[in-house]
């Protein structure tokens, strides 16, 4: 029997009120978790993933079969360099602020991050405190 590199995708619609560092124990719960998966034999983990994302969801989440994955093998051509050097609790208290700022200003968040990206506007970790 040929062997096949597959991928497998679990996903978890959540909705939650917690702080920062609570977020942060959600995370590494979900790795472990998925970390911790058992397969039956002829199955090996190659790579395991897991992340709570701070992207507002706009609904519940379609179809496994209808997520698309995009990316490239080689680095993003425009990376962005504001999570550049930031441990996961930094970032993600970062991803928070912009998440909060885009919705003051009634942008959507891809907006506000391109902004953020494009030097038309500014957020440092100091903006937190």
């Amino acid at each position: 029997m040929n062997e096949h590199s597959l991928r497998a995708v679990v996903v978890y619609d959540i909705k939650t009120n917690l702080d920062l560092e609570n977020l942060s124990n959600a995370d590494r719960y979900l790795k472990e978790f998925a970390a911790s998966a058992n397969f039956p034999s002829g199955v090996s983990i190659e790579q395991v993933q897991a992340e709570v994302s701070l992207i507002d969801r706009r609904g519940a989440t379609g179809p496994i079969n209808e997520i698309v994955f995009r990316g490239t093998r080689g680095p993003n051509s425009n990376p962005s360099l504001r999570y550049d050097g930031l441990d996961n609790y930094n970032r993600k208290r970062l991803q928070i602020k912009e998440s909060q700022e885009a919705k003051k200003r009634s942008m959507p968040l891809q907006d506000f991050r391109n902004a953020l990206d494009a030097g038309k506007l500014e957020i440092t970790l100091d903006d937190l405190k």
